[in-house]
């Protein structure tokens, strides 16, 4: 059971090999395999492009984000909340994430820290 993975990998290795083989054979090119690999890669990654689009949340032009809507709400997976991890803090893991914005934040001090701005302003 624990070798299939390995085995998985060296026939789609032999798969290239074959097509790297049987594809020189037809255009008579002299191409390396690693190139053949990189245009097999990026063939295959205009085919199939990936189905997620990163979103990046927005911040207003102000500098300060608007408090309506911006309610914390518990996600299925910890990640690392974005307040805490600014500088060179390892930072904390949260559960928590807004549900305007999409990022992750602790729910105390990061979320008010993160959607009013500085600590000084109110």
């Amino acid at each position: 059971m624990k070798n299939w993975p390995s085995l998985a990998w060296w026939l789609i290795d032999m798969c290239i090999i074959n097509a790297f083989t049987l594809w020189c054979l037809d255009t008579k090119a002299e191409i390396s395999q690693l190139d053949f690999r990189k245009a097999l890669l990026q063939q295959l990654a205009a085919a199939y492009p990936s189905p997620h689009t990163p979103v990046q949340p927005t911040v207003p032009a102000s500098g300060r984000r608007p408090s309506v809507g911006h309610w914390p709400k518990r996600a299925h997976k910890p990640r690392k909340c974005v307040q805490c991890t600014k500088g060179r803090g390892g930072g904390r893991r949260s559960k928590c994430v807004c549900e305007l914005c999409g990022v992750y934040l602790c729910v105390d001090p990061c979320f008010k820290l993160y959607h009013v701005g500085k600590e000084g302003d109110t």
